[in-house]
């Protein structure tokens, strides 16, 4: 293990170590995974997109698409995870607002025959940029863009999880599957122009695009003679806590 790797081992460890806390299941497991999860699932803060902070919260400085093109499916292998949950666990639940932004799951439990809910997340992968893919993007870049990524004050999102399928199964109190009938897919305010695709089903399956956990990093641009060096360095602990800071 060269220096570079026991680093960022050593930076993960801490990841796990100072922010799982009293977490929710689904977080526990991303932090296991040395990855931060996403308070708020989202389908557009992908590998590559360039972050700041702002009055305390963490903003976009730069969309994805400044060097998310660049972004590419490792070989990293991510286990499917499965649990299940009951009317407490709120941030769970609205996991499938990347279906539905109206979507509330958390009123199945206000329907009597509604006790628990399994959730599955399946066919997770991981996207990351890397120093060489952004060297080869950073020729055709220039502006706000190259600008961003100048910025001391911004970091890169480096790597993401993205999950295959978010899978919502509902449990009476004899721990059979309820079906979706129109019932149950109005106590949970499904859009009108989804119910016909999920009446009937045993599950409700969301295979849309959905960031779950990322890691962040620092890009520092070294202009050489011949080319211009690029060097993505994992924020160090302290650098992380600050960040992640309200």
């Amino acid at each position: 293990m060269n220096i570079k790797q026991k680093v960022t081992s050593i930076l993960l460890i801490t990841i796990t170590m100072v922010f799982i806390g009293c977490k929710s299941p689904l977080q526990k497991f991303i932090y296991e995974l040395n990855y931060i999860p996403f308070e708020v699932i989202r389908s557009d803060w992908g590998a590559g997109t360039i972050i700041t902070k702002n009055n305390g919260e963490l903003i976009v400085a730069f969309n994805d698409e400044c060097i998310n093109q660049s972004a590419r499916v490792t070989d990293a292998s991510i286990p499917n995870y499965s649990y299940e949950v009951k009317r407490d666990n709120k941030l769970e639940l609205n996991l499938a607002k990347i279906l539905d932004e109206n979507i509330k799951l958390e009123s199945a439990f206000e329907n009597n025959r509604v006790k628990k809910v399994n959730i599955k997340i399946e066919d997770a992968k991981e996207f990351a940029i890397s120093e060489v893919s952004i060297k080869n993007k950073i020729k055709d870049l220039s502006g706000a863009c190259l600008n961003a990524i100048k910025d001391d004050n911004n970091v890169v999102i480096s790597r993401v999880l993205q999950a295959g399928s978010i899978e919502y199964t509902f449990y009476d109190s004899n721990n059979s599957v309820i079906s979706l009938d129109a019932a149950l897919l109005n106590d949970i305010n499904l859009s009108s122009n989804l119910k016909n695709e999920y009446i009937g089903e045993t599950s409700l399956k969301i295979s849309k695009k959905s960031f779950i956990g990322y890691r962040f990093s620092k890009v520092e641009l070294e202009q050489g003679i011949a080319d211009t060096k690029v060097f993505l360095n994992d924020l160090t602990d302290k650098e992380l806590s600050e960040l992640l800071k309200n």
